[in-house]
Formats: structure tokens, sequence, C-alpha cells
């Protein structure tokens, strides 16, 4: 039903981008109210969220877990202190959500290395790597592989069938198939609409106060772009973190439309 893919999928993400909104770097009073507002106006959501897509699931987890995962994935400093549990639940919805959708590997790696990169010694980021990263998101995996063994009636993984299909055989281009590029030409101009814009701001002026989540979010988007089948909804994860990147940019971008208006 709408209303439960409503609750599960889309209220979640909003109040995860809100919340990390009050964590990003140079934020000012306006910038969670932006954030929330750019998530809460995007035509994409609108269309996506509220249905019962595994894309809404999946684009729900990491927003969730990149605000489970703050303040520090924007820290400038080191952080060597006891690891919250915040980031074991943060992997372990990595965990639930490649279950279900096996793609959501190619953001939840990228945020996991991002994390152990701000350890102090090589030992602590191989460790944090392991644990959380690995073993909550093994453990995610398995709890679904059990739901799945209950209600199947034998034990079976269906995210590596969907994988194997989709990308090892590559069956996905009977579907139809797309250039290399063309979620960077079509597919993210598309679920975007006019946040683009905001979007080529940020990049010109503010990009290296979010560069966790350009990275993460482009990352994403080039493992996507292997496979021959494309569709707007599979890069749908992406967009609550360019909600954040625009709102995060929004006092720069006011700033120079006062000076215009001052010229």
């Amino acid at each position: 039903p709408m209303y439960v893919a409503t609750l599960l999928q889309a209220v979640p993400t909003d109040i995860a981008v809100w919340y990390t909104a009050h964590h990003l770097p140079r934020r000012n009073a306006d910038t969670p109210f932006w954030v929330l507002m750019f998530s809460l106006t995007s035509w994409f959501n609108a269309y996506s969220s509220v249905r019962t897509f595994a894309n809404g699931q999946e684009t729900m987890a990491l927003a969730v877990a990149v605000a489970l995962c703050c303040p520090e994935l924007f820290s400038q400093k080191r952080w060597n202190g006891k690891i919250s549990w915040r980031f074991y639940l943060a992997f372990f919805l990595g965990g639930l959500s490649a279950a279900v959708r096996f793609s959501a590997v190619a953001a939840f790696v990228p945020l996991g290395i991002i994390l152990a990169l701000k350890r102090d010694s090589v030992l602590d980021k191989l460790s944090f790597l392991f644990n959380p990263c690995a073993f909550f998101g093994l453990a995610g995996l398995t709890a679904v592989a059990v739901v799945d063994r209950i209600f199947y009636g034998f034990w079976t993984i269906p995210a590596l069938g969907n994988l194997h299909f989709n990308a090892v055989l590559d069956n996905a281009k009977l579907y139809g198939a797309h250039p290399f590029l063309w979620y960077f030409t079509s597919g993210v101009p598309a679920i975007l609409g006019p946040l683009v814009l905001f979007l080529l701001f940020s990049a010109s002026k503010s990009k290296s106060q979010v560069l966790p989540l350009w990275t993460i979010w482009l990352v994403f988007v080039v493992v996507m772009s292997f496979n021959d089948h494309k569709e707007f909804r599979y890069i749908h994860p992406i967009l609550p973190l360019v909600c954040l990147i625009c709102g995060s940019s929004m006092p720069l971008f006011r700033e120079g439309l006062g000076r215009v208006r001052n010229s």
C-alpha cells in the first residue's frame, strides 16, 4: 500500500536529511530548512519514495546511514574514540539494503572507506573496515537470508541472483541498453530537476565542504553506469545526498544574490 511505503521510506528519508543538515560544515540557521525543502519538493521523491520500489528502500537506508554517521563523516579531524552504536546500525542497514538490491554496496563501500580513513593508525583503519563495516553489513545480509529461509522454505539470497542475471550475464540489456554516460547526461539531470543548477553552483563554490557526499554519489553513479540497462530509479539513492549538497551551498548562493542586487 502507498501509505506503508510513505511511512517506511519517504518520511524516514526526509527526517534523515533534515537531521544530517544540522551537521553540515559552515551551515547557518537556514541550512536545515533548505535541505528539507529540497527533499520535500523533489518531484522524483514524490514519484518514487511513496511507492513500493526497492530503490525507495535503498534510498531510505543510505540517507539514514549517513545521518547515523554524523558528525564524524564531515569532521576535518581524526576521530579515535570508541565506535558508537550508530555505526553498527548504519552498516547493518547497508546489509539489509544490499540484500534487497546488491547495488547498495556501491554506496556503502565508499561510506565505510571515508570513515575508516578518518581513523588515526593503519590498524584502526583496517579494524573499522572489518568491524563495523563488513561484519555488520554481513549481519544485515544474514538477517534477510534467515527471513527468506523461513518464507521460501530453503536457503537463498535473491540479491545474488539479481546480480548474476543483471550484471554477470548482462541480461538486463534485454530490457533496453543505454550509453555508459547516460546517467550523467540524462539520468542525474532528470531526477534532480531544478536542483541541477544548485548542484553546479555547489561544485564551483563549496565542493570541498561536503566532499564525502560528492564522493559517495559519484562513485555510486559511476559503478551503476557499468550496467547497460539504466533507469532513473536506479540512481534514486543519490537524491538525498544532492539535497544536502545543494542546501550546504545556499548561504553562498544567497550572498551572491545579495552582491548582485547591491551592484
